[in-house]
């Protein structure tokens, strides 16, 4: 996935491993949500501003995975 600021952004403020890259970082996430990167980006891309309101309402690790949960169920 190409690589912009609201995906550097998620990533700063959600890695807690200092050696794990940014493109790993995302794949990982890809693989545990089975989700393609491709479609992980859109998620972000279109929801961002909710999701920026959302994760600084209740800055937790366990935000970004509900919050792309409730963005998938929300759609389907």
């Amino acid at each position: 996935i190409p690589i912009d600021s609201r995906l550097t952004n998620l990533y700063e403020k959600f890695n807690d491993n200092p050696n794990l890259e940014i493109k790993e970082f995302y794949k990982k996430i890809s693989e545990i949500t089975n989700i393609s990167p491709l479609n992980l980006d859109a998620i972000v891309w279109v929801n961002y501003e909710e999701f920026m309101k959302y994760i600084n309402s209740s800055p937790n690790p366990d935000t970004f995975w509900n919050y792309i949960k409730k963005s998938i169920e929300d759609k389907f």
